[in-house]
């Protein structure tokens, strides 16, 4: 405007074109001086100025500059980039862009126009590679990496490509950290969209502290899952993120858990989730292993199976501790297969602290918890609100123990112990103070016993007769695990001591419903003193015909009659 206004003022003559176009020769350099200014001082480079993109990646300065790939003029065809040592942010436009590979680097930013349709596409041209990868060198990880903005489209006809292939099962100090993933959509790929893959063999060269945010990725038919996460991997945290199927029972949706290959030590850790959407699928979620994995505030739809943990599978032999599925909501269409249907399945006996709570459970699935022996399940507080009552059945969640003099619990609430004359006298497990555990027979009789971390109220052993139950509390008081109940099917069994009295009252556990029927038996010589018993509901009494100091064994039991 201000070129035309001041050829407006100079029209008399040559004079006046001459100073004309002096103007607009003037204002032209000095557009092209403060272009190649900024450019030269590393503010930015415009990458339509230059034949490809990657070209204006080069002739950033060796600090690193942001590269302005989003005019309509730009070369389309990103090719590979790999921006090396320089700290590069790539800003792209509503366009659909071409890509062979990029290696993400330190400090490296790519930013599109959001991962709508009508957003930034990079369609990948790179057969069955994956599209972005790290460098495959030690010490040198790739860290404070921010994707966002644009969806990943597979190649066509791919049979097995990775859209993120983050590797660094070969590395030491390498891989990915402190990286951000957001509003980024994949789909096409018939490998993982997302595939993380750390070492079998330890944590040396892990993934690690990243973070996915309202990131969407949808499975092929028949394909990898969508997200997958192998072998030594630490601190990934995702909100609100969506990883989807074709048709339910197809596939896995998410795969978590150690491998692949032979190997213990490596294992997904701290691997956290809030509002994960998994759907159309055969299984939302496999644990194959792992520690401290949380589940909250999911939601799923179709499905014949939601949450499979197993042992293995990766082919590396890695237990599951710590899993946590909570708050979640489950259709009506999760869990109905023909009776093969469940919420949660835990194959592995090499499972420890797997708690499924307050979760809402739509319909009516074949199967609520199905666990193996000796597989340590806890359910607490979920609501079925459209059955209330004759819930779909569960196996496994009771925990089946052989009495032994110590035994070990987990962390389960309940407790099913087979016949023995072995009496328990330690309790180890992971409940804290003011937890309780129940323990039953399953038939026969079992025993407990003073001399460890159990106080039986008095008493120095009791025993329980199926179908009866014990209810032990656990304190942080030196005798550990404190009985609080029985129930009024079990017997009392114990001694009472009669010290220079007539008579001695020992109370009952618990109350029984009418008389139970005692014995008592003298553990020395009562030579001329005689001695009767009476007892109530609550109590036994024994009674001397004079004073004197003597001990009794009791043992009462419920009159059936």
């Amino acid at each position: 405007m201000n070129i035309s206004h001041s050829c407006r003022l100079w029209t008399n003559g040559e004079k006046g074109l001459f100073a004309c176009l002096v103007g607009i020769l003037l204002f032209t350099t000095s557009v092209s001086f403060a272009q190649t200014s900024i450019e030269a001082n590393g503010a930015m480079i415009l990458a339509h100025n230059y034949p490809e993109v990657r070209s204006a990646i080069a002739a950033c300065p060796n600090s690193g500059c942001m590269v302005y790939a989003n005019a309509q003029t730009v070369n389309r065809n990103l090719g590979t980039i790999d921006p090396g040592n320089k700290v590069v942010t790539l800003f792209l436009g509503p366009y659909t862009y071409n890509v062979n590979q990029i290696t993400l680097r330190k400090g490296m930013k790519i930013i599109g126009m959001g991962g709508s349709d009508a957003g930034t596409v990079l369609q990948s041209t790179n057969g069955e590679n994956p599209v972005f990868v790290v460098p495959q060198q030690s010490g040198t990880p790739a860290t404070n990496v921010w994707l966002q903005g644009f969806r990943l489209y597979g190649s066509k006809g791919n049979a097995g490509e990775d859209g993120f292939f983050i590797d660094s099962s070969n590395l030491d100090s390498g891989g990915l950290w402190h990286s951000t993933f957001v509003d980024i959509y994949a789909q096409g790929f018939a490998g993982s969209a997302f595939h993380f893959r750390g070492p079998s063999s330890g944590h040396a060269g892990t993934n690690q502290f990243l973070t996915f945010i309202s990131d969407v990725a949808w499975r092929t038919s028949h394909g990898a899952p969508a997200l997958k996460i192998e072998g030594g991997e630490y601190q990934f945290f995702f909100e609100n993120c969506m990883f989807e199927g074709q048709a339910k029972g197809d596939g896995i949706n998410v795969f978590i858990g150690g491998g692949p290959g032979p190997g213990t030590p490596g294992y997904p850790y701290i691997i956290n989730f809030r509002g994960l959407t998994s759907e159309r699928a055969g299984t939302a979620v496999q644990i194959d292993g792992g520690a401290n994995i949380e589940f909250e505030m999911s939601h799923h739809e179709l499905l014949d199976g939601a949450y499979l943990v197993t042992y293995g599978a990766n082919h590396a032999k890695v237990p599951t501790d710590g899993l946590i599925i909570a708050n979640s909501s489950f259709n009506g269409n999760v869990g109905v297969n023909s009776g093969e249907g469940y919420i949660v399945n835990v194959l592995s006996s090499h499972a420890t602290g797997v708690v499924v709570r307050n979760n809402m459970i739509y319909g009516d699935p074949d199967h609520f918890i199905q666990a193996a022996d000796h597989a340590q399940v806890i359910s607490e507080d979920n609501d079925f609100p459209q059955l209330k009552a004759n819930l779909p059945p569960s196996s496994g969640v009771t925990a089946q123990i052989s009495p032994a003099a110590t035994i070990n619990i987990g962390g389960v609430h309940s407790v099913a112990l087979s016949p023995s004359d072995v009496g328990i006298t330690t309790i180890q497990g992971m409940q804290g103070p003011g937890e309780t555990v129940t323990f039953f027979p399953m038939s026969g009789a079992v025993s407990f016993a003073t001399g460890g971390n159990l106080e039986l109220g008095g008493s120095s052993k009791m025993k329980v007769e199926a179908p009866a139950s014990a209810t032990f509390v656990r304190t942080d008081l030196p005798s550990g695990w404190k009985l609080a109940s029985t129930s009024p099917d079990g017997s009392d069994v114990g001694q009472i001591t009669i010290s220079s009295a007539a008579s001695a009252t020992r109370q009952f556990t618990s109350s029984y419903p009418s008389i139970p029927l005692c014995v008592v038996t003298p553990t020395s010589n009562p030579e001329s003193v005689r001695y009767w018993v009476s007892s109530t509901k609550s109590a036994l009494t024994v009674n001397l015909s004079s004073v004197d100091t003597i001990t009794f064994n009791y043992v009462c039991r419920r009159n059936s009659n």
